[in-house]
């Protein structure tokens, strides 16, 4: 017996699929993004199952192959392109601070795309016109609108690659190419399923895109910060003790404390959804005026610790104008009810390379704190 290609092939994304769900559904801490990744796998499994029975081999039109063919095709058809609905917001589960409005469009094109193709998909089974997909005695054909479907969605692919470059200031810096190339891997299959009959490309597109976004991005989640999608506490420390560990071999770096200042009134003044967004917005502006290799955490509820390897005193002063810089146009934008102020503290590891990570965060520390008073003594503060 001769297994079809197909099969294998729908097999083994099945199984990808399954085994990235159930991980997936395990974890304990369940963020927004873990949350979005799970629909997403379970809309790309339950498509994939349909998928396989759309191609089964049947002897006539009374059997239950040929009613599971046709309940198989018409199903992928019809909710296909919910799963570009369902990519537009895993992307928007990683776009932090402020959102500007015009994301809302990109989700009611993908809403308005999934309802009008569902309606002339059931249209035509139940006129029976062979728009998309027909039966001529008993064999399965593409329609006279195929191609022009596959095209709209290869289309709308591109139209996800777009929301990700026009949103990528406000998507960490390690995530953003993971993230750009999801929408590009499945266009790519979609294009070989237009082209080539025979096998679930597109579905086998998106478990391959997925898995790449479950090894670079998912499996971050554990040392990642669910609101700012920084590294957490425990991932930042990890990256001290580490740099600690190569700085006593001679492997200089730097370290910055950052803290917010007056973040207790944001909350008090707007309630804890402003005081969240004044969290994503700070660490925007922080990712936006340090390096893509310098790494960023959230070690508390409104400090941050950076850690710059191979840092020299000039290029760290530098990155800290820039974020001065950065803070001063964001608050002088004015779109949000509040200003952002914040201390810092700083030192290079390699001037004291005795030190234990715990004894040079707590040098870091003070000197935050020393800026932190001279703040609180600065009667020409605006208010919030």
């Amino acid at each position: 017996m001769t297994v079809p290609g197909w099969l294998i092939l729908n097999v083994y994304v099945l199984m990808l699929t399954g085994t990235m769900l159930y991980f997936s559904v395990r974890e304990k801490r369940q963020t927004k993004q873990n949350k979005s990744f799970i629909r997403l796998q379970g809309v790309n499994l339950f498509l994939l199952l349909f998928d396989s029975f759309s191609r089964l081999e049947y002897m006539g039109l009374d059997t239950l192959q040929y009613f599971l063919a046709r309940i198989g095709n018409y199903v992928i058809f019809a909710f296909d392109p919910i799963g570009y609905l369902f990519s537009i917001l895993y992307v928007a589960s990683w776009v932090k601070g402020s959102k500007p409005r015009a994301q809302k469009i990109f989700l009611g094109i993908a809403i308005a795309y999934a309802a009008i193709n569902f309606s002339f998909v059931t249209l035509s089974e139940i006129l029976k016109e062979p728009w998309f997909y027909t039966y001529t005695d008993g064999e399965y054909t593409r329609g006279s609108l195929f191609m022009i479907r596959g095209a709209l969605n290869m289309a709308y692919c591109i139209v996800v690659e777009v929301y990700v470059l026009m949103y990528q200031k406000f998507i960490h810096p390690y995530y953003r190419r993971y993230i750009a190339a999801f929408p590009l891997i499945i266009m790519l299959a979609g294009f070989l399923q237009v082209m080539v009959s025979g096998a679930a490309y597109e579905y086998a597109g998106t478990a391959f895109a997925s898995m790449v976004l479950y090894t670079y991005v998912q499996s971050r989640n554990l040392n990642v910060d669910y609101l700012t999608g920084i590294l957490n506490r425990r991932g930042i420390d990890q990256e001290l003790e580490a740099s600690v560990f190569l700085g006593k071999d001679g492997k200089n770096f730097a370290a910055v404390m950052i803290d917010l200042d007056r973040f207790k009134e944001i909350n008090d003044n707007f309630g804890h959804d402003v005081g969240d967004d004044a969290l994503c917005n700070i660490t925007n502006l922080i990712c936006k005026s340090f390096g893509e290799k310098d790494r960023v955490g959230r070690f508390g509820g409104d400090e941050f610790l950076l850690i710059l390897n191979k840092a020299k005193v000039e290029d760290l002063e530098e990155k800290l104008k820039a974020l001065k810089a950065n803070v001063a146009a964001f608050n002088q934008a004015g779109s949000t009810p509040y200003k952002l102020y914040y201390s810092t503290g700083y030192a290079m590891y390699g001037d004291e390379p005795e030190l234990s990570p715990q004894e040079f965060l707590q040098k870091i520390d003070a000197l935050m704190y020393k800026e932190k008073e001279k703040h609180h003594c600065d009667m020409k503060w605006q208010t919030i």
